[in-house]
């Protein structure tokens, strides 16, 4: 660790940054981290990406293209990929979910906005993805029997490649995957969908429609309400001309999907000693019991009732 931090000094001090002060911002469940490099009215941010954990090229990538599609994404200002440091601009300090929780009467105009962002998300156009059909569907449930505890392994994921070729189009687009309020910086500055500052998308890859729109509304840190959820469902299916009540259906499968890996990653992260994430344990498990209510998805409920325990405690 103090190797790494000389490493970032020394970084640092090759660039026109070197004299501007640098704070630490919020760790997440990877090996990257970030700092505020700041002074007056100016910052950016430092990411510290270890090569030997990550190629960071990816994620510089797809910023490119997005910024390009005309949304708000990060630039590399400064790299030195060899050691794994970037610096790119700072999009802000507050997020979505701040700008929320602060300002609630504001909540409606930033959904309607957030429709918006994801609709014209399905028109950016990058091929060289991972592709999420049913095959990857189901193998992607793998953690949940590493760590979780869940049995009957093969069964589970064959009903959930059963549902997906069912329930889901063949229709994929662009997915930044880890979509939710805290990964969205709010920029009242700007116009449009150029108010939602992007982040933390170098997991991206293809998808059916909704499944950024269940990300976020499915998100784990908070309570949504049920009619919250179908008020964007409806809307977003309103503006991509989609059938809502099979758009609908479609959102709970690919919500489920996601949850139920994601209980597999908890267990992973909290077996590694970072216990915090036990707390969005319960949350998780309500998301997933709400989906499996969905009549169109009952041979797949019971299959998961009979293999996939709820988390200790609940």
């Amino acid at each position: 660790m103090a190797d790494r931090q000389s490493s970032r000094l020394q970084f640092l001090n090759t660039t026109r940054y070197a004299d501007w002060s640098i704070e630490p911002l919020a760790a997440d469940a990877s090996a990257r981290s970030y700092f505020r490099v700041w002074t007056k009215n100016q910052s950016v941010i430092l990411a510290d990406v270890p090569p030997e954990t990550e190629d960071y090229s990816r994620f510089l990538e797809i910023s490119d293209v997005l910024r390009t599609a005309g949304m708000n994404a990060p630039e590399c200002l400064v790299a030195d990929p060899e050691n794994g440091f970037f610096v790119i601009t700072d999009l802000g300090a507050t997020s979505l979910a701040e700008h929320m929780l602060r300002v609630p009467d504001e909540t409606p105009v930033m959904l309607d906005g957030l429709v918006g962002l994801l609709a014209q998300l399905r028109q950016v156009e990058i091929v060289d993805l991972p592709r999420l059909d049913a095959v990857m569907a189901g193998d992607m449930l793998s953690p949940l029997f590493d760590r979780y505890g869940g049995q009957n392994q093969q069964i589970v994921q064959e009903a959930m490649k059963d549902v997906f070729e069912q329930r889901v189009s063949k229709t994929l687009t662009l997915s930044l995957r880890d979509f939710h309020s805290e990964n969205l910086i709010w920029d009242p500055t700007k116009a449009g969908i150029g108010r939602f500052g992007l982040l933390d998308f170098q997991d991206a890859f293809l998808a059916p429609d909704g499944y950024d729109l269940g990300s976020f509304t499915r998100d784990v840190r908070r309570d949504v309400p049920v009619s919250d959820q179908r008020l964007l469902e409806r809307k977003f299916a309103d503006a991509c001309g989609l059938n809502r009540d099979a758009f609908q259906c479609q959102v709970a499968v690919l919500s489920l999907q996601r949850n139920l890996r994601i209980l597999g990653v908890f267990a992973n992260l909290i077996a590694k000693g970072k216990t915090r994430y036990r707390d969005f344990l319960p949350q998780t498990w309500q998301y997933i019991v709400q989906d499996l209510e969905h009549p169109d998805l009952s041979d797949l409920a019971r299959v998961i009732r009979d293999n996939i325990p709820p988390p200790k405690g609940i």
